[in-house]
């Protein structure tokens, strides 16, 4: 069980610490639309491999989580935490669309919208880690 949670939380901070750099980098980005094809592979790639292998890790790991102790199913706490893991699943999937979009056309995209999705990435996350921690119910 330690090391499946040992995944889990390493998926965590993979998965949330590349989508708080790449929602930076693409604020930046929008802000400066002339900042060069390489910026655009970076953040393409840290998409294709870091950010969506990370959330591939947690969901897997969250899964044998529960397979290992099905007890937890009978907890509010988990299905709090497994609502706010599916909104994050949602922010990650708009800042991707949101990313293509401003590769796709610079000017439709601002910057105060993807500093938005960083503070609510931020957020869920903080929310995540309560109840994860606290296990308030």
């Amino acid at each position: 069980m330690r090391i499946i949670l040992f995944f889990h939380v390493l998926g965590v901070i993979l998965w949330m610490g590349t989508l708080f750099v790449v929602s930076r980098l693409l604020a930046e980005h929008a802000e400066h639309p002339t900042a060069g094809e390489a910026l655009t592979r970076l953040e393409q790639r840290l998409f294709a491999t870091i950010i969506h292998g990370g959330a591939a890790v947690v969901i897997a790991t969250g899964i044998l989580q529960v397979l290992e102790q099905p007890a937890f199913l009978r907890q509010g706490w988990l299905h709090a935490k497994l609502l706010l893991v599916l909104g994050m699943v949602v922010l990650d999937v708009r800042l991707y669309r949101r990313m293509q979009a401003l590769h796709a056309l610079p000017s439709g995209v601002t910057r105060a919208e993807l500093i938005r999705l960083h503070g609510f990435t931020g957020l869920v996350l903080i929310g995540i880690v309560f109840l994860a921690v606290v296990r308030p119910f």
